[in-house]
């Protein structure tokens, strides 16, 4: 039986990408706009001089509600107005499919560090069968990701 050769994330086209990406979409896992938003947010506050999340860096501040980790409250519940939740949902859809490994397993970390319980446990679980069945090699877990 012939063993299956464990590709890097640079590897995949870019149709393999976006079936990734369908596969987690699909499974709802990028639907919380708060999550999606601080993710960007985070990237774009350590790396600056990539500037990854271009979309939410150059609309931050035009608008009174956009200020930097400002958010609306209604009811007591957190919420993004839609123009916050677009810009940064662009740029995370745009940084896993067309930056490399190192920025878009970073983007996914810094992604899963909003997780918690069985939200995090369903996120790694279907990331890691993904992963998987595409012979990506690493999977994640708690404290990042790791080789296989």
């Amino acid at each position: 039986m012939e063993k299956k050769t464990e590709l890097l994330w640079d590897n995949l086209t870019l149709e393999d990408k976006e079936k990734i990406w369908s596969y987690l979409e699909n499974n709802g896992h990028f639907k919380e706009p708060w999550f999606i938003f601080e993710t960007i947010h985070k990237l774009n506050k350590i790396y600056k001089k990539n500037g990854y999340g271009k979309n939410l860096l150059n609309h931050k501040g035009k608008l009174p509600h956009c200020i930097e980790g400002m958010s609306i409250i209604y009811g007591g519940i957190r919420a993004l107005a839609w123009c916050c939740s677009e810009a940064s949902k662009n740029d995370f859809r745009n940084i896993f499919l067309h930056e490399k490994e190192k920025v878009v397993l970073k983007l996914l970390s810094f992604f899963a560090d909003n997780l918690t319980g069985e939200v995090f446990k369903k996120f790694c679980c279907d990331l890691n069968d993904i992963f998987k069945k595409f012979n990506l090699n690493v999977f994640l877990t708690r404290k990042g990701f790791v080789s296989r």
